[in-house]
């Protein structure tokens, strides 16, 4: 796979073909996504990263964490739970402590915003620039099921209403606990 020079333009050989992608071919791959159509997972990050869209990523599971290692710097934000950070960082996390330096070291590999979940303790939050731990906001638990989509999805749209790191991870912390009621 390559790109040219002028960023324009990728070029990328399976057995069967050689495929030129350009930002209005990735435009069209990425409409046919939305409209349920299926492309394959690795032409749409491609498409993502060639029409520069910000890539948010919610690891969900250790098995599908570790298939994110090698598009790190290409995250804008991340998503992991305590487990995952610790896999993708290499910090074992006990701590506060431990959770400011596991996601300083995302970071470090080129992740924009990590917001790593830590359960009931709740959510750990840095940029490059600044860090803050905030507690749940309590709430009635009926189900946890969608707790994490709703958290990633409020990262998301608080990301799109340009909001700063910590009304962002309130916002996350809110639809996770209104998902679990």
């Amino acid at each position: 796979m390559t790109v040219d020079e002028n960023d324009e333009r990728l070029f990328f050989m399976t057995k069967e073909s050689k495929n030129i992608l350009t930002r209005e071919s990735c435009q069209k791959e990425l409409v046919r996504w939305a409209k349920g159509e299926m492309i394959p997972d690795a032409v749409l990050l491609i498409v993502m990263l060639l029409i520069f869209v910000p890539l948010f990523v919610d690891t969900v599971s250790t098995v599908k964490a570790v298939k994110v290692k090698d598009i790190l710097p290409k995250i804008h934000t991340l998503k992991p739970n305590k487990i995952e950070a610790e896999l993708l960082s290499g910090v074992k996390i006990e701590t506060e402590e431990d959770a400011e330096k596991a996601a300083k070291a995302l970071i470090e590999k080129g992740v924009r915003r990590v917001f790593i979940s830590m359960g009931s303790k709740g959510v750990f939050a840095a940029t490059a620039k600044e860090s803050l731990w905030h507690g749940i906001i309590p709430g009635k638990m009926v189900n946890t099921t969608g707790c994490g989509d709703a958290f990633m999805g409020a990262l998301v749209w608080a990301y799109l209403e340009g909001m700063n790191l910590e009304d962002t991870a309130k916002a996350g912390l809110a639809a996770g606990s209104i998902a679990m009621e």
